[in-house]
């Protein structure tokens, strides 16, 4: 009897289980590298960090996925924060 173990799929991969180690095992030392030549520590950015940086690309994706479920969107600015009584005191 063969053991088999579940290896995640990073998503970038044709489902081979392959791929998904081979990006992973690159990932490793470019990151090993960047910390090295540049003096630094490693800092986990958060899973957040890429839809920061790229916040319309984010909005539209997400208003896609809602028209796609039925419903209408429509995508405004948040306006900024005017401090209020309670904040003031």
């Amino acid at each position: 009897m063969r053991a088999q173990v579940a290896i995640p799929s990073s998503g970038y991969s044709n489902g081979c289980a392959v791929g998904t180690l081979a990006s992973l095992a690159h990932k490793i030392p470019v990151a090993a590298y960047h910390m090295l030549s540049r003096g630094v520590g490693y800092r986990d950015l958060g899973e957040a960090y890429l839809d920061q940086i790229d916040q319309t690309r984010t909005a539209a994706n997400l208003e896609r996925r809602l028209e796609r479920l039925g419903y209408v969107v429509t995508i405004q600015e948040k306006e900024a924060d005017l401090p209020t009584a309670q904040s003031a005191a």
